[in-house]
């Protein structure tokens, strides 16, 4: 059966079909070019962690949900929105460019859904996202950033599991003691740790949720009430598998924790939220409904005729996304920034500091040793009085991907971390973090900064942000890592050793810019 429109004006009367399907190819070729650093970096997230490893489904459900529109889309009047392309495009561009300039994975990729909107808005108009903007923004999904946006969610889920759980195991006559997290048994006590939250598996039932709702319900309230639904079974589902857990361990079932078969494994919870969907899917798709699918005659009513473009433009246009994607894939690809050595090599440090006498030694945590730095200085600093001082430095000739000053392995360092003010000679006041980190029946001060081509920094997001504009203005993304720790043994002692600590920083403050640029 042949199409028809009430326009003569669509995508594939102004292009032929071959052609416009060779167009396409090539500008999406182009942005893939364009984006390979940052789909390899999803590639490898959506593979080494369980959180995300749905990621893989994500682009292929979007082009789904593309496909069965595909005639209205077909029917579109394009009319290159220029402006505001060009406005969507210089904006995911600059993150883009920020983002690999800075080391900021996450940038680079959260980039890519605007890239996607600006390139369609340019060629065909910004009426032309009424189809297009939930596939579009559906890919948001795939995106490892969701986890900071849920890190607050997983002490009260934490709790709700514990006590569901433990509510469940009285019921069916196991003696069972709750503290917190905790879920006490005669034989065994469990803990609902973080990764048991459930947190991490609901945006996997989310991630499916959507797109089902769209495809299979037509009114927005059922949508509404298949998702909610969904993710109330799912959050359910985990308190019942600790109650499972509790049971099995107490009778004995299985040689594993988790249950027989590994069965009760954190993907229970996705497992359940799966079958919620699809039930809920089956009931809610009887009896009437709205629709959801306006006819694109119905829809155009309310846009103004737009301006139709030429073939050449609409041709000139994609051949200008093609060049501009190969040219800046070919900077992100091939441009480095200039590696910039230290002043004077690290081993030439003073081992005599003020009162402090330093000895070569081992970094006291092993992740300082796999974090990629050029250049490492691990001393030991004692007095005569017994005092013991231990300075890391940590110098990076050139930041590049998984190669950074600021990485995800030292997070730990902000846990609980404060900014403390330390007067340095007579008028120059700096501001570091400090830390206090239990170690057993010890704790450990640690005060710490970076240091960014002579700034004093704290903040983990402003030593990106200078990081990012050193590489864009200077074309240089050197800097360093400086911590020094001291032991304290009671509590007495915490007071002593900020103080001395402190003097420690003070005298090697006027020595450090000999080394570090």
């Amino acid at each position: 059966m042949k199409r028809t429109t009430a326009f003569s004006h669509t995508i594939d009367n102004i292009i032929p079909y071959s052609r416009s399907w060779g167009i396409g190819f090539m500008v999406t070729a182009s942005i893939m070019f364009l984006y390979g650093e940052a789909l390899s970096a999803l590639v490898r997230q959506w593979w080494t962690n369980d959180m995300y490893s749905y990621g893989f489904l994500i682009p292929f459900i979007s082009l789904y949900m593309v496909w069965i529109r595909r005639e209205d889309i077909l029917n579109i009047r394009p009319s290159p929105g220029y402006v505001p392309g060009a406005a969507m495009l210089f904006i995911s561009l600059s993150m883009l460019l920020a983002g690999h300039a800075g080391g900021i994975i996450v940038l680079e990729e959260l980039s890519l859904p605007i890239t996607i909107a600006g390139v369609v808005v340019l060629l065909f108009g910004i009426h032309s996202l009424r189809f297009l903007w939930l596939p579009i923004a559906y890919l948001l999904f795939m995106i490892p950033v969701w986890g900071v946006l849920t890190d607050f969610l997983h002490p009260p889920f934490q709790n709700f599991a514990a006590a569901t759980g433990t509510r469940l195991l009285d019921m069916i006559g196991i003696p069972v003691y709750r503290d917190g997290i905790f879920v006490e048994l005669p034989n065994i006590t469990l803990k609902v740790a973080r990764e048991c939250s459930g947190v991490n598996y609901l945006l996997a039932v989310v991630a499916l949720g959507i797109p089902m709702a769209y495809l299979f319900l037509r009114s927005r309230t059922r949508r509404i009430i298949l998702l909610c639904s969904s993710v109330i079974i799912a959050i359910a589902a985990n308190g019942l598998r600790v109650a499972l857990i509790g049971a099995f361990s107490y009778y004995g079932i299985g040689d594993n924790i988790h249950g027989p078969f590994h069965m009760l494994q954190g993907l229970f919870v996705s497992v359940i939220g799966y079958a919620a969907l699809f039930a809920g899917v089956w009931i809610l798709s009887g009896g009437p409904s709205e629709s959801s699918h306006t006819s694109v005659e119905d829809g155009s009513k309310s846009f103004v005729r737009p301006h139709v473009p030429t073939r050449k433009s609409l041709i000139f246009l994609s051949v200008f996304i093609v060049i501009l994607s190969i040219l800046l894939g070919s900077y992100i690809y091939f441009y480095k920034p200039s590696p910039v050595p230290l002043k004077q090599d690290l081993r030439w440090f003073p081992y005599e500091i003020g009162n402090w006498t330093g000895t070569d030694s081992e970094p006291d945590y092993e992740v300082f040793k796999t974090l990629g730095a050029d250049r490492i200085l691990t001393r030991t600093y004692r007095t005569d009085a017994g005092r013991r001082i231990k300075l890391y430095i940590g110098y990076y000739e050139r930041q590049e991907q998984g190669k950074e000053l600021v990485d995800y392995r030292t997070d730990w360092l902000y846990d609980g971390a404060s900014p403390v003010r330390i007067t340095a000679g007579t008028s120059k006041v700096i501001e570091v973090n400090r830390l206090i980190k239990p170690e057993g029946e010890i704790n450990r001060l640690i005060l710490f900064w970076y240091d960014l081509n002579g700034r004093v920094v704290t903040g983990k997001y402003r030593a990106k942000a200078y990081t990012t504009w050193d590489s864009l203005t200077r074309g240089r993304t050197n800097g360093a890592i400086i911590i020094v720790s001291s032991d304290i043994y009671n509590k007495a002692g915490t007071e002593e050793a900020q103080r001395y600590t402190e003097k420690f920083i003070k005298d090697i403050l006027p020595v450090l810019p000999a080394y570090i640029p």
